[in-house]
């Protein structure tokens, strides 16, 4: 560290000037002078000291503001430092490397601060966007249900013994068989098939898409899978069986037939659907 007193003493006697002549050019007493070489600022009072350290100024032209604030400041000047930031010049210039002095300690818990914030504005914002798009992806599974299920149908064998047997013909006429719709309440319908002859065969038609098909009779499963566009399965209904309920997911994509009449439900926009189909056979 320097004292003030002592840069000045500096810059006097590198402008080759005594004591004697500077008393001359200033008009102030050597004394004094030695005095604010001495940093003596007691004995010369501050009215004094600003005063002397504008006259220094005013002949070495050097800026007498920084002078005077390095005096208020202390009196003391880092070693490091030139003479370069007490010449006159641009005042701007003069503050930018007084004022980097003191801001060089005080941005630094500035800006750890303003970091600190910003992440974790940053890391509430990542958290929000990721639950956000996670309950956007549920509510669409939700509204659009479709199974995705990688199962391939297997299309049961009927063996010849489960075969239809050819009946014998008959003099009277019999009545043909009847599938219609007896009540529909839009997630639920009620199907009955009346004179089914012999046994029953639910075919299943891909139809604009791909369906999830789950056929149960007293909560035992015929067939579950998925039908794929322009792919065809049978699920054959054991003899007798009167019920038989018929879960659908994407049922506009799916055409149903028992034996060879068409079940119309009618369109449909509901993507879950559940028949339950009433069956009647011939005495």
């Amino acid at each position: 560290m320097q004292t003030l007193g002592e840069r000045l003493r500096q810059v006097r006697e590198k402008n080759g000037m005594s004591l004697t002549e500077l008393q001359e050019k200033t008009k102030i007493s050597a004394r004094q002078l030695e005095l604010i070489e001495h940093n003596d600022y007691e004995t010369l009072g501050e009215y004094n000291t600003k005063a002397l350290l504008t006259a220094y100024a005013n002949i070495f032209q050097l800026d007498a503001d920084e002078l005077i604030e390095i005096y208020l400041e202390g009196g003391l000047i880092n070693d490091d430092d030139s003479d370069e930031p007490m010449m006159r010049g641009s005042r701007a210039e003069q503050y930018a490397v007084l004022n980097k002095r003191r801001k060089k300690y005080r941005l630094f818990p500035i800006i750890m601060l303003t970091f600190v914030f910003v992440l974790v504005i940053g890391s509430v914002g990542y958290a929000f966007v990721k639950e956000h798009n996670r309950y956007n992806a549920n509510s669409d599974v939700q509204k659009n249900y479709q199974v995705e299920e990688n199962i391939e149908p297997v299309k049961e064998e009927v063996s010849s013994s489960e075969a239809p047997k050819p009946q014998p013909a008959s003099s009277e006429e019999k009545p043909k068989m009847k599938v219609e719709v007896t009540s529909n309440s839009g997630r639920q319908i009620a199907v009955k098939a009346t004179n089914i002859e012999g046994n029953a065969t639910l075919k299943l038609n891909g139809n604009n898409g791909r369906c999830w098909v789950n056929v149960t009779t007293n909560g035992r499963s015929l067939y579950q899978g998925v039908i794929e566009n322009g792919k065809n399965q049978d699920v054959q209904i054991p003899s007798g069986t009167k019920n038989v309920s018929i879960q659908l997911g994407n049922a506009s994509a799916l055409h149903m037939q028992l034996n060879d009449e068409n079940i119309d439900y009618g369109q449909t926009q509901m993507k879950q659907l559940t028949v339950n189909m009433n069956l009647e056979y011939q005495s």
